[in-house]
């Protein structure tokens, strides 16, 4: 949670000198409770209402509203495989 809030931090003092208009977070939610997820979702819906956000998870119930997902597998092969 410190983590996040810490990435938060950074991502508005860096907005005050140049806007940015991207978003990007790796595993935002790893080793959080229900409830700071819950948290940590809510700042992430707010600080992307105008950024294109790239957002690495393994968090499946994580559903934002107006997004595209793609999902990373391998195949039965050991392929890589993406699915839109």
């Amino acid at each position: 949670m410190v983590n996040a809030c810490i990435a938060f931090a950074i991502h508005d003092v860096v907005n005050l000198e140049r806007d940015c208009n991207i978003l990007i977070m790796d595993e935002p939610f790893e080793s959080l409770s229900r409830k700071y997820i819950h948290i940590i979702s809510d700042l992430i819906q707010e600080k992307s209402k105008y950024k294109s956000v790239h957002l690495i998870t393994h968090l499946t119930e994580f559903n934002p509203v107006n997004c595209n997902i793609i999902q990373v597998s391998l195949s039965d092969k050991g392929r890589t495989k993406i699915d839109y």
